[in-house]
């Protein structure tokens, strides 16, 4: 079965809002934007405490062959400023906080998803 990106899209977030819940994460913001790129999502991790940001990659199975690579420095770049940014505005300890990467792979009706925890 193939997925038009909208669909697809919609499916991967679902999955994800799903996996956070499940793994005590609690959302404190969705589409975060600033002057210095966007964060998926910002939430906060129970019961350490921690806030995590993470960025979503949500493939098909058209694109599953087209996996990011996780050492691309610019997206990191991007990834980081956005963070000092937010943390900057909120007053946050930078030691508090953690990037993370979630991988939706959606194929044939099915799903994988990959949690990379701590990207540098």
């Amino acid at each position: 079965m193939q997925y038009d990106t909208q669909r697809a899209k919609k499916i991967g977030e679902d999955i994800v809002k799903k996996y956070l819940r499940s793994i005590n994460y609690i959302l404190i913001k969705k589409n975060y934007k600033c002057k210095a790129g966007r964060m998926d999502y910002i939430a906060i991790e129970k019961p350490k405490e921690k806030i995590i940001f993470i960025s979503v990659i949500i493939r098909t199975e058209l694109y599953e062959r087209y996996r990011d690579d996780l050492s691309k420095s610019r997206q990191i770049k991007i990834a980081k400023n956005v963070i000092d940014t937010y943390i900057t505005r909120k007053g946050i300890n930078k030691e508090d906080t953690r990037l993370d990467r979630i991988e939706v792979f959606i194929y044939r009706g099915r799903y994988k998803l990959n949690h990379i925890k701590k990207i540098e």
